[in-house]
């Protein structure tokens, strides 16, 4: 007996292509991925971990991301596509205090929300801005550091001052979004404190019964403003002190005979 050829539905797929993958896409692996972020770490995240929330086999996950420093990488870039979109459409449009703190709180936020890249960053310098793309794809690392390094090229900020200040605005936005997370917050520890204030009270330890009471009531967001303040006050002094080191530019002078 011969058998019928093969439906047009049930043909052999290409070799190399693994049953399931037209189940999922390369930006339903990614989306899926940069949820796990919001309580995973990066370093924790496997293949396996998102193939089995798809309800699909790791070597479909594969076939289209790649390895894992693939998918690491994608992950981050779909954090600073993020990132970038709401800062364009969001950022006021006021003076350069408003834009860069702004910029600060943004930023922090993000990394708040998705405290698994943010400890990424915090531990490894691999993928911390630059991506791993394809040539026709785009690497939002990059178009986000622009747009902050442009930020405060426009506000008047030297190339130094503006790595600096960037750098300087980025470590104090990763320590305040990974304190909650490690429980770097006194307010986290406020029953634990509370307790100490009874036991240190007295002269022997002044500085402590001068603050620790107060102590256990600070907040991330406190501390955070503080800082930010602190810093663009910084910031200013400096454009100041630039812009006073800067010549003058002599008056143009006017034509002989040219009317008043």
């Amino acid at each position: 007996m011969t058998m019928a050829a093969p439906s047009e539905t049930t043909k052999k797929r290409g070799r190399g292509r693994p049953a399931v993958a037209d189940v999922v896409t390369r930006d339903l692996i990614i989306d899926t991925a940069y949820e796990f972020t919001k309580t995973v770490s990066l370093d924790e995240l496997s293949i396996v971990q998102v193939a089995r929330r798809l309800g699909v086999v790791a070597g479909s996950l594969h076939y289209h991301v790649g390895t894992k420093d693939d998918l690491t990488s994608a992950i981050l870039n779909r954090f600073y596509k993020n990132l970038y979109v709401e800062l364009t459409v969001s950022t006021p449009n006021g003076s350069w205090r408003e834009n860069i703190g702004h910029l600060a709180r943004t930023l922090m936020n993000f990394q708040r929300r998705h405290v698994g890249i943010a400890q990424h960053v915090m531990a490894h310098a691999r993928y911390r801005i630059f991506q791993k793309v394809a040539p026709d794809e785009i690497d939002y690392g990059v178009i986000y550091l622009d747009f902050a390094f442009d930020m405060f090229r426009r506000a008047g900020f030297s190339s130094r001052q503006t790595a600096l200040f960037y750098h300087a605005i980025a470590l104090h936005c990763l320590v305040s979004s990974n304190s909650d997370a490690a429980g770097l917050g006194p307010v986290a520890h406020e029953t634990f404190l509370r307790a100490k204030v009874q036991q240190y009270r007295g002269d022997r330890y002044p500085g402590l019964a001068h603050a620790l009471e107060e102590f256990a009531t600070i907040q991330t967001d406190e501390a955070f403003t503080l800082g930010l303040d602190a810093l663009v006050d910084n910031f200013a002094t400096a454009r100041g002190a630039t812009a006073a080191r800067e010549p003058a530019r002599p008056k143009k002078r006017r034509a002989a005979g040219a009317g008043t």
